[in-house]
C-alpha cells in the first residue's frame, strides 16, 4: 500500500522537482512510450538491517532443523537395521517356493 501513496505522490510532483528515484518510477509506471512496468517494485531482493544486539529472527528456525536432520539420521540409521534384520528372516520376492525346496 506504501507504493501507492509513492504513486500518488509522484504523480502529483512537478517533472521538474522529482529527484532521480522518482524520475525513474514515473518512468517506468507511466511511460511515454509502451507499455507501463513494475520492474522497480522490489521482489525478494531486499536487505534488511541488522540492529546491534538483536537476535537473529530465524535462529530458532535453525536450530530446529539442526536438530532435525541429527533425528533424521538417527532414523536413517534403525531403518537401515530393520531392513537388514527383515533380509535375514523374510525371503526375498525373486524366491518361489519351488526354488527354496
Amino acid at each position: 500500500r506504501w507504493y501507492l501513496f509513492f504513486l500518488i505522490y509522484i504523480d502529483g510532483k512537478s517533472d521538474a522537482l522529482l529527484n532521480g528515484q522518482e524520475k525513474y518510477v514515473k518512468s517506468r509506471v507511466w511511460p511515454a512510450t509502451g507499455n507501463p512496468s513494475c520492474e522497480w517494485i522490489p521482489r525478494e531482493c531486499t536487505d534488511s538491517i541488522k540492529v546491534e544486539g538483536e537476535e537473529d529472527p530465524n535462529a530458532e528456525v535453525y536450530q530446529r532443523m539442526d536438530a532435525m536432520e541429527g533425528d533424521i539420521g538417527e532414523v536413517k540409521t534403525a531403518l537401515s537395521r530393520i531392513e537388514e534384520m527383515l533380509s535375514k528372516i523374510v525371503p526375498k520376492d525373486d524366491d518361489t517356493p519351488a526354488e527354496r525346496s
